[in-house]
């Protein structure tokens, strides 16, 4: 899976309040990888990993970071597609 900073158009487009820009979009999800599997798509608004609020692009990528290199089995996702707010548990291993 790969990240994008969240701009004023994507939250324009999914009619949110513009003024803040929080979370991350999903960018990339490779077919049939746990993210994939767990039901994360292309253009989700992942907004938590692991109750965390991601407040920065720099951020997620530095708890995603962290999940890759601790080995944890599971982590857990709020996203938001179509005005749905959904958790995601991904079984990595």
């Amino acid at each position: 899976m790969t990240i994008r900073e969240t701009v004023y158009s994507d939250l324009v487009a999914r009619r949110e309040n513009p003024t803040t820009l929080d979370g991350v979009i999903a960018h990339f999800v490779k077919p049939s990888s746990p993210v994939s599997t767990a039901g994360l798509k292309f253009d989700d608004w992942v907004k938590e990993i692991d109750g965390q609020p991601i407040t920065s692009f720099d951020q997620a990528q530095e708890i995603l970071d962290e999940v890759e290199s601790s080995g944890r089995p599971e982590i857990v996702m709020l996203v938001s597609r179509g005005g749905e707010t959904s958790v995601l548990r991904v079984q990595l291993k």
